[in-house]
């Protein structure tokens, strides 16, 4: 008995097979917000596809939630630009990069001009440089909590060197594992309700996210219809939760 060839159309998931070991290089540290320089085309358009929906209230979510989070799931960065202005640039790390997206845009648009770093071989003193960033539209129901200037976040740091293929494939590899491992979609839908409730005991809708307390404001952000999550009535928890017209509860 011969074996199968190491390459043939007839089985294209053995081309291009990503290296196991795309993580062993890297570095586990602890890195500032502000020190992020940007973000890899590759990863936008991965962003631009993982859970779209109407709104988006990942401002709403607490200093202490985005700490939490960015633990649990830790960026994947690689460094950029010279020695007197080192940097990074992230890779991968969807759920931390979505929640700390905003606030990074937001920190960087305050940023004075003059410090302002120019892209690669622009002269500093042109008049499209010297032009202030453009602000971030701020939203007037629900003001984004700020996150603390000294805020550093876990992450996994990369070769400089790390190519498109090896970013594309471990983006691949992150959206594969973020989907499969939630679990039986159906399974989830019946338990979102008791999960909700759980964490309203222990206390971390109020702590993570106050202004998704209530079913209705999770059904929102799920851009889903209150009855898909439960077809139970509502309880006087739920009628205690409702808040006033938010970013999250518009239509």
């Amino acid at each position: 008995m011969t074996g199968l060839p190491a390459a043939n159309p007839a089985h294209p998931e053995r081309r291009g097979r990503p290296r196991a070991g795309l993580l062993a290089g890297g570095s586990c540290e602890s890195i500032l917000l502000t020190r992020i320089r940007s973000e890899h085309p590759l990863l936008q358009q991965a962003l631009s596809a993982l859970h779209p929906r109407p709104i988006d209230d990942v401002l709403t979510l607490t200093p202490e939630a985005i700490h939490i989070l960015c633990t649990l799931h830790p960026l994947v960065v690689r460094p950029v630009g010279g020695r007197q202005r080192k940097g990074f640039e992230v890779l991968a790390g969807l759920l931390a990069w979505r929640a700390l997206r905003p606030h990074h845009a937001l920190r960087f648009a305050a940023q004075p001009a003059s410090i302002a770093e120019p892209p690669p071989d622009t002269p500093a003193n042109t008049e499209e440089s010297a032009a202030p960033p453009a602000r971030i539209k701020s939203r007037n129901t629900v003001p984004p909590t700020a996150l603390p200037a000294a805020f550093a976040v876990p992450a996994t740091v990369l070769p400089k060197d790390t190519s498109d293929d090896d970013i594309t494939a471990l983006l691949c590899a992150e959206r594969w594992l973020l989907i499969t491992s939630v679990g039986p979609l159906k399974a989830l839908q019946t338990e979102l309700v008791q999960l909700h409730d759980q964490a309203r005991s222990h206390g971390w809708t109020q702590d993570l996210t106050p202004q998704i307390k209530s079913l209705k404001a999770l059904a929102r952000v799920l851009d889903v219809t209150r009855q898909t999550l439960s077809t139970r009535r509502p309880t006087r928890a739920d009628a205690d939760d409702e808040h006033p017209a938010s970013a999250t509860d518009r239509p």
